[in-house]
C-alpha cells in the first residue's frame, strides 16, 4: 500500500514589516543588542505572550538558542554583533533611542496572535521610526516547533525576520532565506545572494586591530598588553577584540606586576556578542596554567583565576571560539586584573572598570570651532548602501561644543546626495544634544529635522554637493538647561534618497487667532511619525503653539510644543482607527501678545505593526506568480529609506487612504488622502 503524498502547500513568512525602510543599515551594527520582552508587554493594543506560547513547545533556554542561532547566523557573515539584555516589558515602540536604550534591546522579540497568512513581522531600521525598529513578533495563530515536527520551524522562521531586522527585503529566490514563503525547515541557511546582499549594507566580517600584518594566533606573535597601575597598587587593562572566524584565535602576552598576590582573566561576551569561547593561559614556558570554556550563548562569560603568580612573570591569553558553529564568532572584551598581595577582592580596578568606556570621548574642548574641527577621513568617491560614520563621543560641560569635519562622496550619475545627521544621547534623562551642518566657508547649510524628541535628533541636508567639505557641529540643545553634559552617539550617512514628509496642515496664529483646531481621520491602526515646526516672523523667541491630539471620547492621546526659533520637534506615536481632533494652540512664556506665528505639521504614516493583514497567500503555489487577488506578493509598503536600493525587490505603495485631515469649518479634506508611506 503506498501512502498518498500530502499536497503542497506553502505558508506566508513576512509580508508586512514596520516601518517599511528597507536596505537602511544600522548606524552601529557592532554593537547591536537583543531582548525577549517578558509576557504581559504591550504591542499597540495587544500583549505579547512569548514565553508561554513558545515554553509550550520547549524549554525557555532551547526555544531562545534556536532564535539567537538565526540571528547569529546573518550577524558572523558581516559586522555585526548582537549582545544580549534584559528587557523591562516597557511597551513596544516606547519613546527612546533607536539604539542603546538601556530598558530593552535594540531588538526585542514578542508574540501575539496575528492574521494566519504570516508567521511573523518585523522592523528594520529606519530613522523616523524610534524603539519600533529592530521589532520581531511571532504570531501565535501558528504552531511553532524546534525542527518543524508538528509546527513551524522556529529556526527558518526567525532567520527570515532577522533578515528584515537587518534591513534586507525579501528575494524572488526560493532558495534564499527571505523568500516570502515558508518551505519548510531550511537545511541550507543562507545563500551566496543572501551572504552578499548583508555585506552590502554591513561589509564583510573585519579583524580585529590587533591581528596587524602576521595575525596575532601563535605565542610568538602574541599582541603584547602592558598592565595600567591604579591608586589602590593594583594593575590592569582591558581590551576589545573579535573571533572573526570559526578558526581565528586571538593570543595576547603580559608580565605580572611584582606585587600581584592573584590575577584575574575575565573574557566579557555578555551584552556585547554572542560569542561562545574557549579561554587558556600559558605561563612563559607555554604550560597551561589555566582554562575556561562557554557552550551556551545566553551564559557566555568566563573566568580565570592565577593564584600566586610568578613576579614580572611572562603569561599568555588565547581567545578562541568554542564549538566550531555560528557562536564561535563574535566580539569581547578581556579584562585582565591583579589583585595586590595586601588587597582584598574587594578593592577591585575602578581605573580598569573605566576602560569599558574607551569608545567615549572627552576631548577636553579640543574640537570645539571650525579651526580645531576633528577630521573625519573622505569617503570612497560614490554612495554606498554602508552606513558611513558612528561615533560615541561626549559634551563635558555647558560651554563644550563638538566640531567634525569631512567630505562628502558623489552619487551615482542623475542622482543627487542626501547627507542625514544621526544624534542621540546615550543616556536616559541625559544629555539632550542638537546637530547644525555648516559648508567650508561655515556658513550654515539649511536642512530638514527629521526626528527631533527624547534626546533623539536627526538632521536631513538634500543636495549636498559631491566633494564638498562639510563642518557637523554637536552641542546641547539647551546648554544652561538640565541634559547639558553626557555622552552621545553621531552616525553620518550619505545616500541617494531623501526621507519625505508630507505635509498634513499648516497655519497662522496670532492674539486674535491664537487656536486652530482639525479633525484627522484614520481609517486602519498605524504609527505616525509628526514634526512640528513653528517660526514667528518678528523673531520672537518666547512664543510658541502646543499641538494637541484627542480622540472621540475626548481623551487627550498626545502633545507637542514647539518655540518659535527653535528647532522642529518630533513625536512618534501609534493610533488606532478612529477620528482625532487636532487643536494648534498659541502661546507666550513671559506673559506678552502672542505674535503672528506660522506653523506647520509633518507626518510619516508608517504600515501599522499588527495591521492590516495582506491576502491569504497559502492558495499560491510555490515558485508561480498571478496577477489574481491571491497573488503571495501583497506587501502594502514603500522605500522610503534614505540609503539605495540594492536588493531590486522594491516594495509597492497601498492606493487605499489610511488617513486624511480635515480642517474645522472646511468640508473637504486640507489635501489628497494620504497612504501608507
Amino acid at each position: 500500500m503506498i501512502t498518498p503524498r500530502q499536497p503542497l502547500t506553502v505558508e506566508q513568512l513576512e509580508d508586512r514589516c514596520v516601518p517599511a525602510t528597507w536596505n537602511n543599515p544600522w548606524p552601529d551594527a557592532a554593537h547591536l543588542t537583543l531582548s525577549f520582552a517578558p509576557d504581559s508587554t504591550v504591542v499597540g493594543d495587544r500583549t505579547s505572550t512569548l514565553f508561554s506560547t513558545l515554553n509550550r513547545i520547549a524549554a525557555t533556554t532551547t526555544w531562545q538558542r534556536e532564535i539567537l542561532r538565526a540571528f547569529q547566523t546573518w550577524a558572523v557573515q558581516a559586522n555585526i554583533n548582537l549582545g544580549i539584555v534584559a528587557d523591562g516589558g516597557q511597551a513596544f515602540g516606547s519613546a527612546g533611542r533607536p539604539q542603546g536604550d538601556p530598558r530593552f534591546g535594540d531588538i526585542r522579540l514578542g508574540a501575539f496572535p496575528q492574521a494566519q497568512d504570516e508567521l511573523a513581522t518585523a522592523s528594520p531600521f529606519d530613522a523616523t521610526a524610534g524603539t519600533w525598529s529592530g521589532d520581531v513578533k511571532f504570531n501565535t495563530s501558528y504552531n511553532f516547533s524546534i525542527g518543524g515536527a508538528g509546527g513551524v520551524d522556529l529556526f527558518t522562521a526567525a532567520l527570515h525576520e532577522a533578515a528584515h531586522t537587518f534591513g534586507l527585503d525579501h528575494s524572488s529566490d526560493s532558495a534564499s532565506a527571505v523568500f516570502e514563503d515558508y518551505l519548510g525547515p531550511r537545511t541550507a541557511p543562507l545563500t551566496s545572494e543572501d551572504i552578499s546582499r548583508l555585506q552590502a549594507l554591513y561589509g564583510a566580517r573585519n579583524p580585529d586591530s590587533f591581528e596587524g600584518s602576521t595575525g596575532n594566533e601563535t605565542l610568538a606573535t602574541a599582541t603584547r598588553l602592558n598592565l595600567l597601575s591604579n591608586s589602590d597598587g593594583s594593575a590592569g587593562i582591558q581590551v576589545g577584540g573579535d573571533i572573526t572566524t570559526a578558526s581565528d584565535l586571538d593570543v595576547y602576552r603580559f608580565a605580572a606586576p611584582l606585587n600581584a598576590g592573584s590575577m584575574n582573566i575575565r573574557l566579557h561576551t555578555a551584552g556585547i556578542s554572542l560569542l561562545t569561547a574557549r579561554v587558556t593561559v600559558f605561563d612563559s614556558s607555554g604550560k597551561v596554567v589555566g582554562s575556561a570554556v562557554s557552550t551556551d550563548p545566553l551564559n557566555n562569560e568566563l573566568t580565570i583565576r592565577i593564584s600566586s603568580p610568578k613576579p614580572l612573570g611572562t603569561y599568555y591569553v588565547k581567545v578562541e571560539g568554542a564549538g566550531g558553529n555560528v557562536f564561535s564568532i563574535g566580539s569581547y572584551n578581556l579584562e585582565i586584573q591583579s589583585i595586590p598581595l595586601l588587597g582584598t577582592t574587594t578593592n577591585l580596578l575602578s581605573e580598569t572598570t573605566q576602560t569599558a568606556l574607551q569608545l567615549l570621548n572627552n576631548d577636553l574642548h579640543t574640537n570645539d570651532s571650525f579651526l580645531t574641527a576633528a577630521l573625519i577621513p573622505p569617503l570612497t568617491t560614490q554612495t554606498s548602501s554602508h552606513f558611513d560614520y558612528a561615533y560615541r563621543a561626549s559634551i563635558s560641560d555647558k560651554s563644550d561644543v563638538d566640531f567634525y569635519r569631512l567630505q562628502a562622496p558623489t552619487a551615482p550619475a542623475g542622482q543627487s546626495t542626501v547627507m542625514t545627521v544621526m544624534l542621540w544621547g546615550m543616556e536616559n534623562n541625559g544629555l539632550v544634544p542638537r546637530a547644525s551642518v555648516y559648508d567650508a566657508n561655515q556658513n550654515l547649510v539649511q536642512g530638514e529635522v527629521l526626528v527631533n524628541e527624547n534626546g533623539i535628533f536627526t538632521l536631513q541636508v538634500r543636495n549636498a554637493v559631491a566633494g564638498a567639505t562639510y563642518y557637523v557641529e554637536v552641542e546641547a540643545a539647551d546648554p544652561n538647561g538640565p541634559n547639558n553634559v553626557g555622552n552621545y552617539f553621531l552616525g553620518i550617512d550619505f545616500s541617494t534618497q531623501a526621507v519625505d514628509l508630507q505635509t498634513v496642515t499648516q497655519g497662522t496664529l496670532s492674539s486674535s487667532h491664537p487656536d486652530d483646531t482639525g479633525t484627522l481621520t484614520v481609517t486602519q491602526q498605524q504609527l505616525f511619525h509628526l514634526v512640528l515646526a513653528v517660526n514667528a516672523p518678528n523673531g520672537s523667541t518666547t512664543a510658541g503653539v502646543k499641538l494637541t491630539i484627542q480622540d472621540a471620547a475626548g481623551n487627550v492621546v498626545a502633545t507637542l510644543i514647539a518655540m518659535s526659533g527653535g528647532d522642529p520637534v518630533s513625536l512618534t506615536q501609534i493610533l488606532g482607527a478612529g477620528t482625532y481632533t487636532i487643536r494648534f494652540t498659541a502661546f507666550t512664556t513671559d506673559g506678552s501678545p502672542v505674535p503672528a506665528l506660522n506653523y506647520s505639521l509633518k507626518a510619516l504614516g508608517m504600515s501599522d505593526p499588527i495591521g492590516p493583514q495582506p491576502q491569504d497567500s497559502t492558495t499560491q503555489p510555490s515558485g508561480t506568480t498571478s496577477t489574481s487577488s491571491t497573488s503571495t506578493d501583497t506587501s502594502t509598503s514603500t522605500t522610503t529609506s534614505s540609503s539605495s536600493s540594492t536588493s531590486g525587490t522594491d516594495s509597492t505603495s497601498d492606493t487605499s487612504s489610511n488617513y486624511y485631515y480635515s480642517p474645522s469649518g472646511s468640508g473637504d479634506p486640507y489635501s489628497q488622502p494620504y497612504t501608507t508611506v
